[in-house]
């Protein structure tokens, strides 16, 4: 079996900026005033960001009213969801991506998401990719952990209570580097998730050699010197470097040795 998990926001629909709206409309339900400021939200978990919300305008403890903060921001991404509908859309290919991999053999998708869980629904409702494909049992919300890169292993333990056999590999698609780092993070985790198993591509270009036979310094350290100094070119580093004279090495020499 092989888990493949998919982002929400940037990802499958583009929620025209909608979903942040939710956050300033739960702080003022919760605490009874307006937030001053707002956290960065794009990669984070909605716990995350609620909590950092919370602290930034003055909450000390942050912890005790996150559950009525995520009822109240699920009650307004709910209350949203129309102009969502009507500003947003789904992304270009994401229907067709799910009901290619719907086809695959052994496949199995949910959803990795900051959102909490009813949020996410909510979006990809508005956009008509509630579909079948997609377990939203087995996924893995905000709500179930502010810290994105353990999701990893919630939806992989779901996934296989489900089945009866844990994931050969799970793959993660969503567009932010914190979505790279609960990928990497997950495959640490996780034996069964095999990012190694396709091979990193060999550098086709030269390996840099030293200026010359004295400098011990592996780099392109010599962009004007001997023949070439006129011209402005670097060395071909696939062949032997020029040894340039004492006079051009004092000039233009390696920047640690300064004799190339």
């Amino acid at each position: 079996m092989r888990l493949v998990l998919w982002d929400v926001d940037g990802t499958l629909v583009d929620s025209a900026g909608i979903g942040p709206d939710a956050f300033p409309l739960a702080f003022e339900r919760t605490v009874g005033r307006p937030a001053a400021e707002l956290p960065e939200m794009a990669g984070r978990t909605d716990h995350e960001i609620g909590l950092e919300t919370l602290e930034r305008n003055g909450i000390e403890e942050p912890e005790r009213l996150w559950p009525e903060f995520a009822r109240q921001l699920a009650a307004a991404l709910a209350e949203l969801e129309p102009a969502m509908r009507e500003r947003g859309r789904a992304l270009p290919g994401a229907h067709d991506a799910i009901a290619a991999l719907a086809e695959a053999s052994g496949v199995v998708q949910s959803l990795l998401t900051g959102n909490l869980k009813p949020n996410a629904a909510v979006k990809l409702g508005a956009f008509g990719l509630l579909l079948p494909a997609l377990d939203l049992e087995i996924g893995a919300y905000g709500s179930d952990d502010r810290h994105r890169p353990a999701l990893v292993s919630i939806a992989r333990e779901r996934a296989a209570a489900r089945h009866g056999q844990a994931p050969e590999q799970t793959i993660l698609i969503g567009d932010t580097p914190l979505d790279v780092a609960a990928g990497r993070a997950g495959a640490r985790a996780s034996s069964a998730w095999r990012p190694a198993a396709t091979a990193p591509r060999r550098s086709t270009k030269p390996v840099p050699t030293p200026c010359s036979a004295t400098c011990s310094t592996p780099r392109r350290c010599w962009p004007r010197c001997s023949r070439r100094r006129r011209k402005g070119r670097t060395h071909d580093v696939a062949a032997p470097a020029p040894v340039p004279s004492p006079r051009v090495a004092a000039a233009f020499g390696c920047p640690r040795c300064r004799r190339g």
